[in-house]
């Protein structure tokens, strides 16, 4: 079966790249992680004030021209003055990618995550960190999060069955997301997974 890569740069705040996990086969338990979601993380957000967010959309419009060196000045400037701002490190931990620099995007993607364990980006990243470095559990761990956080993110769905289907091999599993990610999307790469729901089936 034949993955796609998601890569997609989206624009609002905060910034991510979506990256879709590649997996190899081998066989796992199917005990699933247990997941707790943070409380009250929405009220302890730090609202900007307006001169600020119009710096951090500033800093955005730096990071799609790829002048990420004047983006990453811009949000360790907003972190002196709002240091639980998570989307500012979730920035920076994309500005490292985008630098070969996995180890500082780690630590950034994590930093994100201790303020805001909610947050889907730093979730999917370091699921997509995990999976590099075969991980699977952890991986699993951290899309399950993200996906009691926002079931309605296709990319989490996607992942979710590909890990369940490649890896854990509990097809089931892996059929349910398959038609969630199918629900959701409206990527040309929809009648494919279709066949591929339909082969699963089989199994």
């Amino acid at each position: 079966m034949q993955m796609k890569f998601i890569n997609t740069f989206i624009t609002k705040m905060p910034v991510i790249f979506f990256i879709a996990l590649l997996f190899s086969g081998c066989a796992s338990k199917a005990t699933k992680p247990e997941i707790v979601i943070a409380e009250n993380v929405e009220l302890s957000k730090p609202v900007l004030l307006p001169e600020h967010l119009s710096e951090y959309k500033k800093a955005l419009g730096f990071m799609r021209a790829k002048s990420f060196g004047d983006a990453h000045k811009i949000f360790n400037t907003l972190l002196t003055i709002y240091p639980k701002l998570a989307g500012a490190y979730v920035n920076i931990a994309i500005i490292f990618q985008a630098e070969s620099d996995d180890e500082q995007a780690q630590k950034n993607y994590s930093k994100a995550l201790e303020i805001n364990p909610n947050n889907v980006d730093a979730l999917i990243q370091l699921a997509a960190y995990s999976q590099k470095q075969g991980q699977f559990k952890k991986v699993e761990k951290y899309l399950l999060t993200a996906e009691a956080v926002d079931k309605s993110n296709q990319t989490v769905q996607y992942n979710l069955a590909v890990l369940y289907e490649l890896y854990l091999q509990q097809f089931g599993e892996a059929i349910d997301h398959y038609e969630n990610y199918i629900a959701l999307s409206s990527d040309e790469d929809v009648e494919t997974v279709k066949r591929w729901v339909m082969l699963l089936e089989r199994k």
